[in-house]
């Protein structure tokens, strides 16, 4: 596990960090996010949670849009998001790219919220979401229209009325 306070040694000795991976890490709390916070600060533009064993992204990491007001891309791939999470508190109005893929707790409605707020994504990976249906993604891509990448591989529930929609 990812201890805190080995972590925060570590992270306070870089200061305008752009990029950081915990891609992997087990354990993660808010804790080890805000370690973040003295490295990057609100120069941090990329942040990777993907694979991070433990990792729950639940409504008390709001500060993730304060804390990071440049972040533009976010991975959450296989994280526990809840489907309460997808409020616009949680998520970064900023955002950019966005991967959800394998966050299995994800459904049509929540998805339905993030795209409420967020406008500005041109790339959102959802893949292997089996609980999204054809209305998820026609909600998603009417409020997106600026999408540029879109990886929908492995949504069992969807219909030729989402490609046709698409199109």
């Amino acid at each position: 596990p990812l201890l805190e306070a080995p972590f925060r040694r570590f992270m306070s000795q870089f200061q305008n960090l752009y990029s950081v991976s915990l891609s992997g890490a087990t354990n993660l709390t808010w804790s080890h996010i805000e370690a973040l916070t003295a490295a990057s600060g609100p120069t941090l533009a990329s942040l990777s949670l993907s694979l991070a064993s433990g990792t729950t992204v639940n409504a008390s990491m709001w500060k993730i849009t304060e804390t990071f007001p440049a972040l533009r891309h976010l991975d959450l791939k296989s994280c526990a998001v809840p489907a309460s999470a997808c409020i616009s508190d949680v998520f970064p109005p900023t955002l950019t790219s966005l991967c959800l893929s394998s966050c299995l707790k994800l459904t049509d409605e929540s998805i339905g919220k993030l795209a409420s707020f967020l406008k500005g994504l041109k790339r959102l990976e959802m893949r292997g979401l089996y609980r999204l249906t054809d209305k998820g993604i026609n909600t998603i891509l009417s409020a997106n229209p600026g999408l540029t990448s879109l990886d929908i591989s492995s949504l069992m529930n969807l219909t030729n009325n989402s490609i046709s929609f698409a199109t």
